[in-house]
C-alpha cells in the first residue's frame, strides 16, 4: 500500500523511539510484521514501522488489512 494514503488517525504511542535503529533492522532483515491497517486506510497498528519506511525512502509498505466491524 502506498504510505502517503495510510491514515494515521489519533495515536496512543507518543515518543517514537529509536526509528533510525528500526530503519536499519528493516533494511538489514526486512520488514518481518506487515503494517496493519482497516479496509478504509486507517492504521490499526505500525505508526514506527512506517516511520521507518519513510526513513528508507520506500513509497509503498507491505499491509495486512483488518476488518474490525
Amino acid at each position: 500500500m502506498k504510505i502517503d494514503t495510510i491514515r494515521l488517525g489519533t495515536r496512543h504511542r507518543r515518543e517514537m523511539g529509536d526509528i533510525d535503529g528500526l530503519a536499519r533492522s528493516i533494511s538489514d532483515v526486512g520488514l518481518l510484521h506487515p503494517v496493519v491497517v482497516r479496509p478504509d486506510g486507517l492504521l490499526i497498528a505500525g505508526e514506527r514501522r512506517i516511520a521507518a519506511c519513510r526513513t528508507l525512502g520506500w513509497g509503498d509498505v507491505p499491509v495486512t488489512v483488518v476488518d474490525l466491524e
